[in-house]
């Protein structure tokens, strides 16, 4: 049986690649940690570690069990801190999110949560993800949702919503039925940063499709009514644009994969501290049915 406490001595040894690190890190004996890991292996009947004289690190079945470990003591963790802390949530709560995401799927978990805790104050800023990890590296904010892993090691992501892209034109534009038509005319964007530029550049360059040039728009709406106004193509989640095409504005036009996803992630400083606000928020972000199955 899986005990907490040997996951905490394996999860420090797969952190710090060594027993010695471990155990001081821990602050127990280097043989304690050696001998546990030993009785887990046994008792797992697989090897967790790849032993050498630079260290340790894991073998598959150690990676394994490195991602369910991380998972079982978080559950652990929240639940011993909800058990601890009967106290009604207040305080703030500072979200950064894509402003795809603010639209979209937001607003109704920020509505549950609300009249849920209504002592809490929740504030919402969007940008794109390069801005939102720095919010949240900085600590303008507590939690952000978005486009792409952050490149801090402070940082921690989970993954969230898989968002479903499309490219939308204008439906007046009656020559734009496929995706090699967009050369030769406007690719309608967010600023540089943006998650979905990065996914419709990455894609131009695979197929070899040269836009006339850029059209940079600061928001959802102003991009969605230019594009119906003809000005150009822009590639956005579905659920952003659906309402266009179905008022008849708009077409929309399927990518090839693997551009036709997008993995966004709920973002957060790991020392972040963990109050009661910010734990039930997660509890209702993970209850939702758009949370992504990790």
């Amino acid at each position: 049986m899986l005990e907490l406490a040997d996951m905490r001595i394996f999860r420090a040894v797969a952190e710090t690649g060594s027993f010695l690190a471990a155990s001081e890190a821990l602050h127990c004996a280097q043989s304690g940690v050696s001998q546990r890991m030993q009785r887990l292996e046994k008792e797992l009947g697989t090897e967790l570690f790849s032993r050498s004289r630079k260290g340790v690190s894991l073998t598959k079945k150690g990676e394994l069990l490195l991602a369910r470990a991380v998972r079982l003591l978080e559950l652990a963790d929240e639940t011993e801190s909800e058990l601890r802390d009967d106290s009604v949530p207040s305080g703030a709560i500072r979200i950064g999110s894509l402003q795809t995401i603010a639209e979209t799927v937001l607003p109704g978990i920020l509505a549950a949560y609300h009249a849920k805790y209504p002592d809490v104050s929740l504030s919402v800023m969007t940008g794109n993800s390069e801005a939102l990890a720095e919010a949240v590296a900085g600590r303008s904010a507590d939690i952000a949702f978005t486009g792409e892993v952050p490149l801090s090691s402070d940082l921690e992501a989970a993954p969230f919503i898989r968002e479903s892209l499309c490219l939308a034109v204008s439906s007046g534009e009656s020559g734009f039925r496929t995706l090699p038509d967009l050369t030769g005319r406007t690719a309608v964007v967010f600023r540089k940063g943006c998650s979905y530029r990065k996914v419709l550049e990455r894609l131009m360059e695979e197929k070899g499709i040269r836009p006339s040039g850029f059209a940079e728009m600061d928001s959802t709406a102003a991009i969605a009514a230019a594009v119906s106004a003809g000005m150009g193509a822009a590639l956005l989640p579905e659920s952003s644009v659906r309402r266009y095409a179905d008022e008849g504005s708009m077409r929309l036009l399927e990518l090839p994969k693997p551009f036709c996803a997008m993995q966004t992630f709920m973002t957060m400083r790991k020392d972040l501290q963990r109050t009661a606000a910010i734990r039930w928020l997660v509890r209702i972000l993970k209850e939702h049915p758009a949370w992504s199955s990790h």
